[in-house]
């Protein structure tokens, strides 16, 4: 990182962030820490470093800064988009607080994501049309492409059907927070 070596920055965020997807935990998390201004060389290793840093917040039970960093993350772009069931599915527990973390503006964003994530498969229909959010799959050792890289709570796939669910409760969280968000007039 020191030689500021885009490239070398490209493959060290990729090979760091497949490691997350595989484990459901952040490995060499010194060398996150003190990324600095050497996360600016490359956008996966800026999310990476920036997604890290909504874990913290969220350990911390700083749930403003936590929301706030997870919407700035879908909302610029700079999450890549295989993440985003992962990012949005963290965006959960925060929707289910008695606080209003997102205003209205930010739900109906973090819904725009849930369909952009949702259609994603639907336009890129190809053999089998049970294979849902295709674009989202990672078969395991066995070959079996019924499970889905989710990487909540620690857990490194969840089968299709797990993850149907927690999208679709994901759907309602953001219906009732939008609800929330309008009733309590939170527009920033």
């Amino acid at each position: 990182l020191r030689s500021k070596d885009s490239t070398l920055a490209a493959f060290l965020a990729d090979r760091l962030l497949s490691q997350y997807s595989a484990d459901g935990v952040f490995e060499h998390l010194d060398l996150i820490d003190n990324l600095g201004p050497a996360m600016l060389l490359n956008n996966r290793l800026t999310f990476l470093a920036q997604y890290h840093q909504f874990h913290r917040h969220y350990s911390n039970q700083d749930f403003q800064q936590a929301g706030s960093l997870l919407f700035s993350l879908l909302d610029s772009r700079l999450a890549p988009k295989e993440l985003w069931p992962t990012i949005l599915l963290d965006a959960l527990p925060l929707l289910e607080l008695d606080e209003v973390i997102f205003d209205s503006d930010q739900t109906y964003e973090l819904m725009y994501c849930l369909e952009e994530v949702q259609s994603y498969d639907s336009n890129r229909q190809t053999k089998t049309s049970s294979s849902r959010l295709s674009g989202f799959m990672d078969t395991g050792d066995n070959g079996d492409s019924s499970a889905v890289d989710a990487n909540i709570l620690g857990k490194k796939q969840l089968p299709i059907g797990q993850l149907m669910d927690k999208l679709a409760l994901l759907r309602l969280a953001l219906a009732r927070n939008l609800a929330r968000a309008i009733i309590s007039g939170t527009q920033q």
